[in-house]
């Protein structure tokens, strides 16, 4: 990965910009300096948000890199293209090729190799992670120290698959995370993202003790710039307080908020918040 590494640092600098400049509402500035030094890697969306800043093309980009036909680096670029250009076949062919290597050169190669697995399981359930996967992603993430943002987006994608207790534990180091960057920048939105996903996890296991918990930090911290995320809160304590109270006004409220949704073209969550309320008004 450090060929790559080096070509982002080429390119930016032959723009005449700073790692800052070039970070400034994609990344942080930590993430960006350690993936042009070799030590680290970045999610394929916040590598492709850069190159667009850079005006370059991923194909551009990974085509001037030059890596070689042997390394595991060649699959990375492979799979970027592939992704890049929705092409399943070509992604699952380089998971099961991925997937014979028995052996990782560095734990961030199996780690992207998993994460490219998680979002194939999304689709195909051929590719669900194994139970000693699972264990390796959860001791990763239990002796994370420093959560770089390709560590919360391999989370993002992945929390689904830890238990409850597991989901809060790691959310309360998101939590800790945003307030040590003052809630600043697009990492902010991205692990806030991250904490959603674990609070659809915990709603859908009817784990409210601990989706209060997170709604309670959530609606004293999140700032008014994070409106549409903070809103997705606001919806899950009115589920909470519907279950408790059985005030018609909550659900009232829920469906103002689904209806904008609708509107800005969110269908995903629309549907998703529409089920549920349906499901809260039939109890």
């Amino acid at each position: 990965m450090q060929k790559l590494g080096e070509n982002l640092r080429k390119i930016r600098k032959s723009r005449n910009m700073s790692v800052e400049q070039v970070a400034k509402g994609i990344a942080s500035y930590s993430s960006i300096a350690s993936f042009e030094r070799g030590q680290s890697l970045l999610s394929l969306d916040i590598l492709i948000k850069l190159l667009d800043r850079l005006n370059i093309s991923i194909t551009e980009f990974l085509n001037l890199a030059e890596i070689s036909d042997t390394s595991f680096s060649k699959q990375y670029r492979e799979f970027a293209l592939a992704a890049y250009s929705e092409d399943m076949n070509s992604m699952e062919n380089i998971v099961n090729d991925l997937e014979k290597q028995t052996n990782f050169d560095h734990v961030q190669e199996k780690l992207t190799y998993l994460n490219y697995k998680i979002l194939l399981s999304w689709t195909n359930q051929e590719f669900k992670l194994s139970q000693n996967e699972e264990e390796f992603l959860l001791n990763y993430f239990w002796n994370c120290e420093i959560w770089t943002d390709f560590d919360n987006t391999l989370l993002c994608h992945s929390i689904n698959i830890f238990n409850s207790e597991n989901i809060v534990i790691f959310c309360k180091e998101l939590m800790k995370n945003i307030e040590e960057l003052n809630f600043e920048g697009s990492h902010t939105y991205s692990r806030l993202r991250t904490i959603l996903n674990g609070m659809y996890t915990l709603w859908d296991r009817q784990e409210i003790e601990k989706c209060k918990f997170i709604i309670d930090w959530a609606l004293k911290n999140i700032r008014y710039n994070n409106f549409r995320e903070l809103s997705f809160f606001k919806v899950f304590d009115n589920f909470v307080k519907y279950k408790e109270t059985k005030n018609p006004q909550l659900l009232i409220e829920v469906e103002a908020v689904i209806n904008y949704l609708h509107f800005m073209g969110n269908f995903s969550k629309y549907e998703y918040f529409k089920e549920e309320l349906e499901k809260l008004k039939d109890i």
